[in-house]
């Protein structure tokens, strides 16, 4: 997200899903400016993420506490290599069946 603001003495919170990210005195540039301003990065919790994937919409809520200002440009990107994936747990079960019945006719078979 990039804030910005031509004063630079602005104060406020940005909340996203349960999570919350203070602000202060966004870099000086003009409206007319296509860069600049201050940027902002919030890496969304496991709650946060929860509430995305159940309804694929996310709230984003920006209080000023002090002075002006204007969201230039937001986006969400999501980082597919950070997502590590989790096993299932019916084929670790399966996985551990299997393992112990291998343990037991190894064991018979040694009789």
């Amino acid at each position: 997200m990039r804030l910005t603001d031509r004063a630079a003495t602005e104060l406020g919170i940005i909340t996203i899903g349960n999570q919350s990210l203070n602000f202060a005195n966004i870099e000086d540039k003009t409206r007319d400016q296509a860069t600049g301003g201050g940027f902002y990065e919030i890496i969304l919790n496991a709650a946060s993420l929860a509430q995305l994937n159940t309804s694929g919409k996310m709230s984003v809520t920006i209080n000023s506490t002090q002075g002006d200002f204007y969201v230039a440009a937001s986006s969400l990107t999501a980082n597919a290599a950070a997502i590590a994936e989790v096993p299932e747990p019916m084929s670790v079960a399966l996985l551990g069946l299997g393992l112990l019945g291998l343990g037991a006719a190894r064991r018979r078979a040694g009789k």
